[in-house]
């Protein structure tokens, strides 16, 4: 049995995962999608619809930038998932801050850590 979980540990730490950084129903782009369709549902009782449908737009934009990891400087979101088993990653993360809980799957199970750079 110990060496199995030696087996599993060393499997881990090579990083044979798959699976998004947290456990989410819906992605970083969906919620994004959402977002702008709101906006854009209030855009049509607005006094200048074409002003605020551009400015659901630019905040859309801004949106999708920070699920892609962009958004400027220190303020990117970590892509990887630090569990005891090792590092493990780059995953497209759908808006969980660094420290925040993760898993990554792995042929032999599910392992948790923390969002991590």
């Amino acid at each position: 049995m110990f060496q199995l979980a030696t087996l599993v540990l060393c499997l881990i730490a090579l990083g044979l995962s798959s699976g998004p950084v947290a456990a989410q129903t819906t992605s970083c782009e969906d919620k994004c999608a959402t977002k702008q369709a709101k906006c854009e549902d209030k855009c049509e009782n607005s006094k200048d619809p074409d002003t605020c449908s551009e400015k659901c737009q630019a905040a859309a934009e801004k949106c999708e930038a920070k699920c892609e990891g962009g958004g400027g400087g220190g303020g990117a979101l970590p892509q990887y998932c630090c569990t005891p088993g090792g590092r493990f990653g780059p995953f497209p993360n759908p808006g969980i801050p660094e420290g925040g809980p993760c898993y990554a799957n792995t042929p032999y199970g599910t392992v948790t850590g923390q969002a991590c750079r």
